[in-house]
């Protein structure tokens, strides 16, 4: 048969605590979690919108400068085009004159 710690305890010192004051003190001590779990809950969420927030400026960044290089990437490819078709006019130009 097992034995709530309160009555152990109860009777190992010999004090003669009633049921009702035990039921008080467990019902504190509920609400009083309950609460800690609400209050915990709350810094949670306040941190977990942080974390996504970081995440979202950390990988904001990233997009930009893979943005950049594509960027880049297409410029060089005009500037390839230009050089072939200015090098393609001064062969004319010579060819002309």
């Amino acid at each position: 048969m097992l034995m709530d710690k309160e009555d152990f305890d109860n009777k190992i010192i010999g004090s003669n605590v009633n049921d009702e004051e035990v039921v008080v003190d467990l019902e504190g001590e509920l609400i009083s979690a309950l609460e800690e779990i609400a209050r915990l809950r709350f810094k949670k969420k306040k941190k977990k919108k942080l974390l996504i927030q970081f995440e979202k400026d950390n990988k904001k960044p990233d997009e930009d400068f893979a943005l950049l290089k594509v960027k880049l990437e297409e410029a060089k490819k005009i500037e390839d085009i230009l050089k072939q078709q200015l090098s393609e006019t001064k062969v004319r130009c010579e060819a002309l004159e």
